[in-house]
């Protein structure tokens, strides 16, 4: 996660809005390989975010494995919901949560 990006953007949104993190856990080699193919789909992309696997994999076809994931580290409501066979929490728990808590 760019801690260091998007941590100015959310004290911005802060003032105006309630935030709260959804984070969508996936195998590590599925979000790479999601990763990649996003970045070959979109050329830009490429251009953008400066997106290393993309380049390597067109440089040398070989796939790069996926480097550690540290997870946003906010005091913002963060909710992790696993994908793996479906959302855990439902989406209507995560719905249901982000309302319950915007209504304190």
């Amino acid at each position: 996660f760019q801690h260091q990006v998007w941590e100015p953007w959310l004290t911005k949104f802060k003032i105006q809005a309630d935030i709260f993190i959804i984070i969508c856990e996936v195998d590590a080699k599925v979000a790479a390989k999601r990763h990649l193919q996003r970045g070959l789909d979109e050329p830009k992309r490429e251009f953008f975010h400066g997106d290393n696997r993309v380049t390597h994999y067109k440089k040398t076809g070989e796939f790069l494995e996926p480097a550690d994931y540290n997870l946003p580290n906010f005091s913002y409501t963060t909710i992790l919901v696993s994908t793996k066979g479906g959302y855990s929490p439902s989406l209507s728990s995560i719905k249901n949560r982000i309302f319950k808590e915007a209504n304190k």
